[in-house]
């Protein structure tokens, strides 16, 4: 998460070379947290860009966790009711494989779905710098 919210900052901070309109602002009257406003338009695209990209990789993940907990809870009923070692291994064998499967799920969706719009918001943020 830290080097998501690096690379937020990094959006901010390179727009139009380091110049950007207003500087921090004061959010509104209700007390919202400041933020920083690109003054150009391709910035203001690509910071867009990047944060819809944050979002969605950060569902993905709070979605693996939210599946590798119910995973977990599971496998702890489970195992609580077996009573002999080699069902005790046999539900552990089980579980690591349903695990490592909706990892590889998960890695998956993140390689076909995240992937390339991140490397390609990166070399734009780094052609900028």
């Amino acid at each position: 998460m830290v080097a998501v919210d690096l690379l937020q900052v990094a959006v901010a901070q390179s727009c139009c070379s380091g110049r950007l309109s207003g500087g921090l602002t004061s959010g509104c009257s209700r007390g919202l947290k400041p933020r920083l406003v690109p003054r150009c338009g391709f910035q203001a695209r690509l910071t867009r860009s990047v944060m819809r990209l944050v979002k969605n990789i950060r569902d993905l993940v709070y979605a693996h966790k939210k599946q590798n907990g119910e995973l977990l809870a599971v496998f702890d009923k489970r195992n609580g009711a077996e009573t002999t070692t080699n069902e005790r291994k046999r539900v552990r064998e089980q579980w690591i494989r349903e695990s490592d499967a909706a990892h590889d799920s998960f890695m998956r969706q993140y390689k076909e779905k995240y992937w390339p719009d991140a490397i390609l918001n990166r070399r734009m943020l780094r052609a900028r710098t």
